[in-house]
């Protein structure tokens, strides 16, 4: 009995290694795009409520669960089981679960922003994806919030007993699912209108597609890494067996979110991509490869003609 409980001990360890390995790595490169942005104000101006808002805001929103699985990352390799009150389980639970569907949603608000802009040629202020996104985080803060009063006592992985309910954690990713989808559909209704019909001025119809473009790329990745958590739910739910190897290993994958959404976007525009690579090869490790790449870029650029890479009012 002893070895079953080392074992399943160290089976845990190991998972949350992983995850915690997978999601740090990326919440810290997430921070570094953050600082990219910060450090260069004319792109900061262009895209900060489209691009930099979801990069900024799938930062903060990551921190919860990161300083979570490193509390019990050192906890667990320091031999030292964590314990909990079923109260303070079952809030850390909650707040973790709701700012991972809060920060998976980001793409929305700002798909409803540019509609407004683009589609209904509206003046939109900088602050209404704030808005938009508050007032979604709220209604997921209480879905998580209802496990209290309407949950079960379960047992958990990471504490003795937690409140929590199947209906409200169903709730949740089905509603997470949900508005990822109505972001896709959004952006898709963007990028048809500005192919079709929005071609009054080739600039600004060029950074329109551009940046359309890239919101439909940043919105499918949330809905593309939560695959595997998708997948799990039938387990979870209807009692599916799973192989080991994916609730251990490739169930991970669902932690490159915080850093495959904003990168995702980046790299689709040259504007940001140029930069983001000027940047990459500022280091000394690539000394021998730099002139070819400006060379490259300087080709590029001499092939188009110039245009304004302002994307404030795409």
């Amino acid at each position: 009995m002893a070895r079953v409980i080392q074992y399943i001990y160290f089976l845990k360890k190991d998972r949350i290694t992983v995850e915690f390995g997978v999601y740090g790595t990326c919440v810290v490169f997430n921070l570094l795009l953050c600082i990219f942005f910060v450090c260069r104000p004319h792109l900061l101006r262009s895209f900060k409520p489209t691009i930099f808002f979801v990069t900024l805001g799938t930062f903060v929103l990551s921190l919860p669960l990161f300083f979570l699985q490193f509390y019990l990352v050192v906890f667990l390799w320091s031999l030292v089981e964590p314990q909990y009150t079923v109260a303070v389980c079952t809030f850390v639970k909650c707040i973790t679960s709701s700012t991972t569907s809060c920060a998976q949603v980001l793409p929305l608000p700002v798909a409803i922003f540019r509609y407004f802009i683009v589609v209904r040629n509206r003046k939109m202020p900088s602050w209404f994806v704030v808005v938009v996104h508050s007032f979604i985080s709220v209604v997921f803060f209480v879905i998580a919030m209802l496990n209290f009063p309407l949950g079960d006592f379960e047992t958990n992985d990471q504490c003795a007993i937690l409140r929590f309910s199947k209906a409200m954690e169903a709730v949740r990713i089905s509603l997470t699912l949900g508005l990822n989808l109505f972001a896709v559909f959004i952006n898709v209704a963007i990028y048809t209108f500005v192919k079709k019909y929005d071609k009054r001025n080739f600039d600004v119809h060029r950074r329109r597609v551009q940046l359309t473009y890239s919101m439909l790329l940043q919105s499918m990745i949330p809905i593309l890494v939560s695959i595997p958590l998708l997948v799990g739910s039938f387990d979870f739910y209807f009692g599916y067996t799973l192989p080991s190897g994916f609730t251990s290993r490739w169930y991970a994958t669902t932690f490159l979110s915080p850093f495959l959404t904003p990168i995702s976007s980046m790299l689709s525009l040259r504007t940001i991509r140029h930069e983001l690579l000027s940047v990459f090869l500022s280091s000394s490790l690539f000394d021998g490869t730099r002139k070819l790449s400006n060379l490259v870029i300087k080709t590029s650029k001499t092939n188009v003609a110039p245009h304004s890479s302002d994307y404030s009012s795409a």
